[in-house]
């Protein structure tokens, strides 16, 4: 049977949550609803009127704030570290009134790709990867800042290659990442795969390396027919 409890009575959310709460509501008519998927948990998240964050998962829920919420509901299954994740990515989303119905948080295997202008080559060869320290470079879409705070990944090189073409006429590097052990998240409608996330920590030069430089437009991503 399941079991509700609460986290913190009378618990109050934040201001920037219910500012959320209400563009949501006005322009949707409903709750702010999130689903998070990881590999070994499936919580929906909803933001509610009254009763903050309502965690709900297989065999429990709570409310409250979201990370207590979350606490509660995934108990002693929770991988550690995924709570803080899934706190991270779904705060971010609230702040920028995204209305995603689903993210998806895990812990990244393997080797990764990320792409950038190949002006930035010198700057990552001595600091990394980190957004904090985008300067007149645009980022790969043209952006002159940051568009989320963190570092973009993708698993396959046909990934890769489609964001390289993002840079128009300007030549772009890709970069492979080492990612063991890393939290990742990602927009995941259906619920499956990441196939490109957002590290939201900084990357040391020593698990990065230079895998592909100076690709111009006739190398990048073609449809296939």
């Amino acid at each position: 049977m399941s079991k509700r409890r609460r986290a913190f009575p009378g618990s109050k959310i934040g201001v920037t949550e219910q500012e959320a709460l209400d563009w949501f509501e006005q322009r949707f008519g409903a709750s702010y609803v999130y689903w998070v998927w990881s590999i070994a948990e499936d919580v929906r998240l909803e933001l509610t009127p009254g009763r903050g964050w309502v965690a709900t998962r297989p065999g429990g829920s709570a409310s409250g704030p979201v990370k207590e919420s979350l606490v509660i509901a995934a108990g002693s299954r929770a991988v550690p570290g995924w709570v803080d994740a899934v706190v991270l990515a779904v705060q971010e989303r609230v702040n920028r009134f995204a209305s995603n119905a689903a993210v998806r948080v895990e812990q990244a295997t393997g080797v990764w790709l990320h792409v950038t202008r190949s002006a930035n080559r010198a700057s990552i060869d001595r600091y990394g990867l980190d957004w904090r320290r985008m300067g007149g470079v645009p980022g790969i879409a043209g952006s002159r800042r940051p568009e989320r705070e963190g570092v973009f990944v993708c698993r396959r090189l046909q990934d890769a290659l489609w964001f390289a073409d993002m840079a128009r006429d300007d030549v772009t590097d890709i970069w492979a990442v080492h990612l063991d052990g890393v939290w990742l998240e990602a927009d995941a409608g259906g619920g499956g795969d990441i196939d490109w996330a957002l590290c939201r920590q900084p990357i040391p030069r020593r698990d990065i390396e230079l895998r592909q430089a100076d690709i111009s437009s006739g190398e990048r991503y073609r449809p296939s027919s």
